[in-house]
């Protein structure tokens, strides 16, 4: 019985050893054709590196090494749809292996997915620094989602790290600065591909971007001007643009005009300083007292950092109402603009503003302002989404007029067919005072909804549009005399240059 049991023993080891044997000629065979599926690789003959990858993949089907290359096979060859099996495949098994997550990143750009494309190209830029295709591809796939600000930096660091890539990195380098408005960089990029003796036909486009952009800057002018006129319907005339506490709780027409430009005394490549001046004026048919004009001053200055733009503002204002001195304010407004990628721009500004009132010195005070405003432009710029939100706090001479106040808007703009170009906004605030009114012995507190629609078309020239304009406006107030609904439509005449 000893015996039987040891020939088993020595036979259950014999196969194993066979079995091991085997696997281990398995794995060298599907090994050499690998070898031979490289070398074709490297030679260009996919066409048989194909056939020994797969061959190479029946002995070992789930060998990374394997599926990655007959993977950039696949890609080399354009199958895209076979190329992400593979590649996936050698993915789920060894995602470490080197130069996969590049080849990856190679389809994704081929395939139009330019978003996947970039954050793995810059994932493999980031793991390897000296790797200059990936920080090359990472700028292509970037400005291929329309991100040139952010494109601009990898086509720069490709160009300044490889010889061969110098000139398209450049190039395209250019090209993102120009389309971001950064005029001073893109000559300077287009002036290094200019003078490459080995830029071939990209010497002759950038001069010619060279050229383009120095026209352009000789016809860019220091000053800007506006001006409109029009005819108002309003049903319930209030004394703006203060406030619309103030109203008649009749309607009337109104002439309204203004008029505004600013002038840059300084301009240079990140920083600019210059003043401006606004008039604001309104003539009512038969309600002259609600008249209101208003002479609005500018001081500004602004520094480039970009993607950030700092700005300050100092604006004196003086209005008058029914040709009486009505309200002198001196303002304050530093503010930080955010350009977080070319489609998308934010704004946080924080405002004083320092009132003092003519006719009623109770009101004279001080207020605090600080609010968000974010732009979104899509559709290649035919559409834009905005929005704010902000909060004033206000203090006065008289407790009663201590209030503050929560601002709320949403809106968009489209550029319709016929050149029109229309916009919706809707907006919501709350208001709240500090101290009882003082008539009515208890503190107020108002909700406001105002929504408008304008629409507007340039007609003759360019500089000349047609702006029609409705908006409403309801304001709820726990106090009944403060509470009021109103109806405007305005058409306009305005002028640019």
């Amino acid at each position: 019985m000893q015996k039987i049991f040891g020939y088993v023993l020595i036979l259950l080891l014999m196969v194993s050893a066979g079995q091991a044997a085997c696997a281990s000629d398995t794995a060298a065979e599907g090994r050499a054709y690998y070898d031979f599926g490289v070398f074709d690789y490297e030679e260009g003959n996919y066409t048989d590196a194909e056939k020994n990858f797969k061959i190479a993949l029946g002995f070992e089907p789930e060998n990374p090494f394997y599926n990655h290359y007959l993977g950039k096979t696949y890609l080399k060859t354009a199958r895209y749809a076979d190329a992400e099996r593979y590649l996936n495949s050698a993915w789920e098994i060894s995602p470490a292996i080197s130069g996969l997550k590049y080849d990856i990143g190679f389809l994704r750009y081929k395939t139009g997915d330019y978003t996947g494309a970039s954050e793995l190209f810059k994932a493999v830029a980031e793991e390897e620094p000296r790797n200059v295709l990936a920080h090359y591809y990472a700028g292509i796939s970037l400005y291929r989602e329309g991100r040139h600000r952010a494109a601009a930096p990898w086509f720069v660091h490709a160009a300044e790290n490889s010889p061969t890539i110098r000139a398209n990195g450049y190039f395209y380098a250019g090209l993102c600065y120009q389309k971001t408005g950064d005029d001073l960089r893109a000559l300077s990029v287009f002036g290094y591909v200019r003078d490459d003796p080995n830029a071939g036909d990209l010497k002759e486009s950038a001069v010619r971007w060279i050229t383009a952009i120095e026209e352009r800057q000789k016809r860019v002018r220091p000053y800007g001007l506006y001006a409109r006129i029009g005819r108002r319907y309003d049903d319930n005339v209030t004394l703006e643009p203060d406030d619309g506490d103030i109203f008649a709780d009749e309607s009337d027409w109104a002439t309204l005009a203004c008029f505004s430009g600013y002038y840059n005394f300084l301009r240079r490549e990140k920083y600019r300083v210059g003043a401006g001046f606004s008039q604001y004026q309104t003539w009512h048919d038969d309600l002259d007292e609600y008249d209101m004009s208003g002479s609005v001053f500018n001081l500004y200055a602004a520094y480039d950092l970009l993607p950030f733009t700092l700005r300050m503002n100092i604006t004196p204002a003086y209005y008058l109402a029914d040709s009486d001195s009505y309200l002198r304010q001196y303002r304050l407004e530093p503010e930080i603009r955010w350009r977080v990628t070319d489609r998308l721009l934010t704004r946080l500004v924080y405002r004083y503003d320092d009132n003092t009132y003519f006719e009623d010195a109770g009101r004279t005070g001080h207020a605090n302002t600080l609010y968000a405003e974010a732009y979104y432009s899509f559709f290649s710029g035919r559409g834009i989404l905005f929005g704010k939100i902000g909060h004033e706090d206000r203090t006065a001479t008289r407790r009663d007029e201590y209030f503050d106040r929560w601002e709320m808007r949403v809106g968009t703009v489209w550029m319709l067919p016929w050149e029109l170009e229309m916009e919706v906004t809707g907006e919501y605030a709350v208001k709240n005072y500090d101290g009882p009114d003082q008539f009515w012995l208890t503190e107020r507190e108002d909700d406001r909804y105002t929504a408008t629609v304008s629409l507007s078309r340039k007609i003759f020239y360019d500089r000349l549009a047609l702006l029609g304009e409705y908006r409403y406006t309801r304001n709820d107030s726990n106090i009944s005399d403060y509470e009021y609904s109103r109806n405007i439509f305005t058409l306009s005449l305005t002028a640019s240059y």
